[in-house]
């Protein structure tokens, strides 16, 4: 049998060869997001999802048309415009 990675979850099961990738998954119980879009209301707990956001073809931080009534928003103002039907 092979020996557990040498960084074990105090709150599961699961264990983890970096220490990086172990306060990643310790984000999961916690709820932690520390990296936040400048741009848009995504919040990420993992460094490497958050750049891949930032650099995305269609990232969300390029949908400058917010609804004020929930955090959601689009790149096209008709479809904000059709998704606030949803609040009505």
């Amino acid at each position: 049998p092979r020996p557990s990675p040498p960084f074990p979850c105090a709150a599961c099961p699961k264990s983890y060869g970096t220490l990086s990738k172990l306060t990643i998954h310790q984000r999961a119980h916690t709820g932690e997001r520390p990296f936040s879009c400048p741009d848009c209301p995504k919040s990420f707990a993992d460094p490497s999802v958050y750049r891949k956001h930032r650099r995305g073809r269609g990232a969300a931080c390029r949908r400058r048309h917010r609804c004020s009534s929930c955090p959601k928003a689009y790149a096209e103002r008709k479809d904000l415009r059709n998704h606030q039907r949803v609040h009505t």
